[in-house]
C-alpha cells in the first residue's frame, strides 16, 4: 500500500501541475469537503455536461450562418445610400443645366426678335421713301437722298457686310474692331458693289460729323478729313483710328475713346493749373507791381502824411533805404500812397479777408486806405504826378508842383 501511494503521488502531482487553475481549486478543496471522494472522481464530477456542449455548438453554428449575411446587408445599405446621394447630385446638375439652356434659348429668341424689329423698321422706311432714279434727278440729288435716308434711318440702311471674311457683321462693328480693313476699303480708288457701299458709309459718317459739330470737336480734332485728302496724304491711310485722327468718336473702340478723352482732359486741366497756379499768380502780381510807377524820394511827396519820410509797412525811412531797382524801390499806388516795392508785394500776397479780396487770387487793396491798387482810372498816375496834385489828394498827402516828384523810367 505504501508502494502504491508512493507510485501514485508523483502522478497526482503531475496531474495537478497540468490542471487549470479552476480544476486545481476543485482538486484541492473538494477532498477536504468530501473525504470519501478521490480527486479524480471529483474532477470527473465537474466536467461539462452534454447540454452545455450542444448549446455552445449551436451558438457557433448560428454565428457562422448569420454573421456574413448581416455584414453583407450593412455593406449593401451603405452602397445604396451612396448611389442615392450621387443620383440626387446628378439630378441637381441636370436641373441647373436645363435652366442654363432655357436661359440661352430665351436670350437667343429675344435677340432674333430685336433683329426682326430692326429689319422691319428698315423695310418700312425703304417702302415709305422711294429712291429716285439717277436718270431723272442726277447723281448729286441721289447722293443727297442717300444722306437723308441714312440720317432718317439712323444708319440702319445697308448696315451689314455681305462679302469677304467679315460677312454678316455690322458696319459699325467692323469700323471699331477692324481698322486695317477700313483703311483697305478707303484706299481703293473705284470700289464696286458692296465694298463701295461700305466705303460710302464710312465717308458719310465723316460728312455727318462735319455738318453737326459738337462741343467735343476740340477734344477729337478738326473734321476736315475727306476722300480727296486721303488720296493726297498717304499717312491718312495708316492710322484712321489713331489718337490724332478726326474720326467720329463713336466709331473708335471704347477703350481708345476713353483713353483719348482722358488725355485731352488731363492736358486741359494742366493748362488751367498753369494759368491759375502759384506760378501764374506770382507772374500776375509781378505785372501789377510793374504797372505801378516807381518814384524817387522827395520830401514834398510825403508832406502831410502820418509817418513822413517812412514806409507805412516797415516804418523804415525812404531816404535811408532807397533802391531804385530792387525790393526797396518806392512805388506809388493809384490812391497816392507810397510803399517799398517789397513791402507792398508782401501785403498783396497775404490772405484776403472773407468779405473782400482780390479777383486774381491775391489782395488788390491798398494797405493804407483799402483803395484798389488795380484801379488806375482814366488818367494815368504818371500824368497826374506830372501835372501836380490837388483837391482831395492835396488834403491827404500835401501838394507838390509839376515835375517835383520824379517818375523813374522802367
Amino acid at each position: 500500500m505504501l508502494l502504491t501511494r508512493a507510485w501514485r503521488r508523483p502522478a497526482s502531482l503531475f496531474r495537478r501541475q497540468a490542471m487549470a487553475p479552476s480544476q486545481r481549486w476543485f482538486a484541492e478543496r473538494i477532498p477536504k469537503q468530501h473525504p470519501d471522494m478521490v480527486p479524480d472522481e471529483a474532477m470527473r464530477s465537474n466536467r461539462p455536461r452534454a447540454p452545455a456542449l450542444l448549446f455552445a455548438s449551436f451558438m457557433a453554428l448560428c454565428m457562422f450562418i448569420w454573421v456574413p449575411p448581416f455584414f453583407a446587408t450593412v455593406a449593401l445599405g451603405s452602397a445604396n445610400e451612396n448611389a442615392t446621394t450621387q443620383a440626387k447630385a446628378i439630378g441637381g446638375q441636370s436641373e441647373r443645366g436645363d435652366q442654363t439652356r432655357e436661359k440661352m434659348k430665351r436670350d437667343y429668341a429675344e435677340r432674333l426678335a430685336r433683329e426682326r424689329e430692326e429689319k422691319a423698321l428698315l423695310n418700312q422706311h425703304e417702302q415709305e421713301i422711294e429712291r429716285p432714279s439717277p436718270a431723272k434727278l442726277g447723281a448729286q440729288e441721289v447722293g443727297a437722298w442717300d444722306n437723308g435716308v441714312f440720317t432718317m434711318t439712323g444708319g440702319l440702311m445697308n448696315e451689314r457686310l455681305n462679302f469677304g471674311r467679315h460677312m454678316g457683321r455690322r458696319y459699325r462693328e467692323v469700323a471699331r474692331n477692324e481698322p486695317g480693313y477700313c483703311r483697305w476699303a478707303l484706299s481703293i480708288e473705284q470700289p464696286q458693289g458692296e465694298l463701295r457701299q461700305f466705303a460710302d458709309w464710312l465717308r458719310r459718317h465723316q460728312d455727318r460729323q462735319r455738318r453737326s459739330p459738337s462741343p467735343f470737336d476740340d477734344l477729337f480734332g478738326e473734321s476736315d478729313f475727306d476722300g480727296s485728302a486721303q488720296d493726297e496724304d498717304p499717312e491718312a491711310h495708316e492710322a484712321p483710328f489713331s489718337d490724332d485722327s478726326p474720326w467720329d468718336p463713336y466709331l473708335l473702340p471704347p477703350e481708345r475713346s476713353m483713353e483719348r478723352i482722358a488725355r485731352q482732359l488731363h492736358a486741359s486741366i494742366t493748362e488751367l493749373a498753369k494759368q491759375v497756379g502759384p506760378h501764374a499768380e506770382a507772374q500776375r502780381l509781378a505785372e501789377l507791381l510793374d504797372r505801378l510807377p516807381r518814384v524817387r524820394f522827395a520830401e514834398s511827396l510825403f508832406r502831410g502824411s502820418p509817418h513822413p519820410e517812412s514806409c507805412p509797412m516797415c516804418m523804415e525811412d525812404f531816404e535811408a533805404w532807397e533802391d531804385e531797382n530792387g525790393a526797396m524801390a518806392i512805388v506809388l499806388t493809384p490812391c497816392l500812397h507810397a510803399f517799398h516795392r517789397g513791402c507792398l508785394a508782401g501785403w498783396l500776397k497775404s490772405p484776403a479777408p472773407a468779405a473782400g479780396g482780390g479777383q486774381c487770387g491775391f489782395r488788390t487793396d491798398c494797405p493804407a486806405c483799402r483803395w484798389p491798387v488795380t484801379d488806375l482810372g482814366d488818367q494815368k498816375l504818371e500824368d497826374l504826378l506830372a501835372e501836380g496834385a490837388g483837391g482831395e489828394a492835396a488834403s491827404a498827402h500835401g501838394s507838390w508842383e509839376a515835375g517835383e516828384v520824379v517818375v523813374l523810367d522802367d
